[in-house]
């Protein structure tokens, strides 16, 4: 599955994960400040960088996987790290929980105001 934003796209995988690769103004990323224009004005804007910004979360779960002992996204990526992210997360065990808990950094961790939830599709 695919999904555009207004800077950057979202890839789903049959193992219930998403990428998340966005680039341009107020993403990590190489094109970071870039005050003059604003992706949410509703109006098409042709960002390019380098570098860009990744999230990895599972369907429907409020926590994104953990990409840093301090931050659940990972900034600065360049296209070739991120073609090896989009592979990787493809080939990721469908158990959300046992990922999870496998996984290598602590992140931002759960708190009250972390009450995001990723839905794939506009249903």
């Amino acid at each position: 599955m695919f999904k555009n934003t207004p800077h950057g796209f979202h890839m789903g995988f049959p193992n219930g994960w998403l990428i998340s690769v966005q680039w341009g103004p107020g993403n990590y990323c190489e094109s970071r400040s870039n005050p003059d224009q604003n992706p949410y004005d509703g109006k098409f804007h042709e960002f390019t960088s380098a570098t860009a910004e990744i999230a990895v979360m599972h369907e429907g779960k409020e926590r994104m996987y953990p990409l840093s002992d301090s931050d659940d996204v990972k900034g600065w990526v360049p296209s070739t790290e991120v073609s090896e992210y989009i592979q990787w997360v493809s080939q990721l065990d469908a158990d959300y929980d046992k990922v999870m808990a496998e996984a290598p950094y602590k992140g931002l961790g759960i708190d009250d105001d972390y009450a995001d939830v990723v839905h794939f599709s506009d249903e």
